[in-house]
């Protein structure tokens, strides 16, 4: 089958980190013919959805085994300016060519990202991942609350005095942008905190609104990542802050841990499942401190190869593995 990934700068990739890759590199060990095109080519023309795809052969991925690190920069030029002496120039092709279409751009869900999204939307055939619409209207941190039952008590709120009131009544806070991934720009407050008025006004300075929720103590245990696919639970990994932080995202510094998910993990899954399956979300990464719900990441969901490491898992038992079966299996009714 034909794989596209819709990604950020290839190169920029980190190769024992990217989950990207390591679903690139699963679905080329299984036979798949891989492509990659960065989001800003998608183009619509002539009543399709294309973009400049690279074809990601053989030799690439034996390229790119010369570097430990990010991947080996490589020269790319469009096939119809000067095909010459270059391995691995850019084709312009139709996105409904492909059986499942990848769409692992990072945050934030800006305009760019929006339109490019919207042009996704236009594919007929390809099963985009996730669902264009979908990455649309859910937000990673507000579409948890569709389920009130499963989160600490929250507010979104863009008034100061109402995060302040907020702050009196439940003692300690996590204040999050709507927008951010990796941990940025999170803040924990206490009402004596004198930093309180300047956090909030700098917080709130980008005119969006904030999401604030009441303190999780269980985070100094670890935030948990569970892998969801097709609205089961595949694999989970523990991300632990590191001494003196609260925040247990890899790039915030955190560092993870192996983890079985327990019975209040799997009736978190359960109970979001018909939500993920209804918007066709078909690989999440959802977030749970104790016994609480707090992200469902649908735009680039990682982690898959820490959990790979912390369970010496197979390759045939990998996480991406298992991502691009059930996948297929997913566009078999597409």
């Amino acid at each position: 089958m034909k794989f596209a990934f819709i990604a950020d700068e290839i190169t920029n990739f980190i190769k024992n980190h990217d989950s990207t890759w390591a679903l690139m590199k699963a679905s080329k060990t299984k036979g798949h013919e891989v492509f990659y095109a960065h989001a800003s080519s998608l183009t619509y023309k002539n009543n399709k959805v294309s973009a400049q795809f690279i074809n990601l052969d053989d030799e690439f991925f034996s390229y790119q085994e010369k570097n430990n690190a990010k991947l080996i920069k490589f020269p790319v030029i469009p096939l119809d300016e000067n095909p010459g002496p270059f391995k691995y120039p850019c084709e312009a092709l139709d996105l409904d060519s492909f059986k499942i279409v990848f769409m692992r751009k990072d945050p934030p869900v800006d305009s760019k990202y929006i339109f490019e999204t919207q042009l996704l939307g236009l594919c007929k055939k390809a099963l985009v991942v996730n669902n264009p619409a979908s990455l649309l209207i859910n937000n990673e941190k507000l579409s948890i609350l569709n389920f009130p039952n499963l989160i600490t008590e929250t507010i979104v709120s863009e008034s100061k005095v109402e995060i302040k009131d907020f702050v009196a009544k439940v003692g300690k806070v996590v204040l999050k942008p709507l927008d951010g991934m990796g941990g940025a720009g999170i803040f924990v407050l206490e009402l004596q905190d004198k930093n309180i008025n300047s956090i909030i006004e700098t917080s709130l300075a980008s005119g969006q609104a904030l999401m604030i929720q009441k303190y999780i103590p269980e985070i100094s245990q670890g935030d948990k990542r569970l892998i969801v696919v097709s609205g089961e639970c595949i694999g989970a990994i523990l991300r632990v802050p590191s001494q003196g932080d609260n925040r247990g995202n890899l790039a915030a510094g955190g560092s993870f841990k192996a983890y079985t998910v327990n019975k209040r993990d799997l009736e978190i899954v359960a109970e979001i499942k018909e939500f993920l399956l209804k918007n066709k979300i078909y690989f999440a990464g959802v977030d749970i401190i104790g016994d609480y719900l707090t992200e469902i990441n649908i735009t680039s969901p990682t982690c898959l190869q820490e959990i790979n490491r912390t369970n010496n898992l197979p390759l045939e038992a990998s996480m991406e593995a298992k991502i691009i079966d059930a996948l297929i299996n997913c566009s078999a009714g597409n």
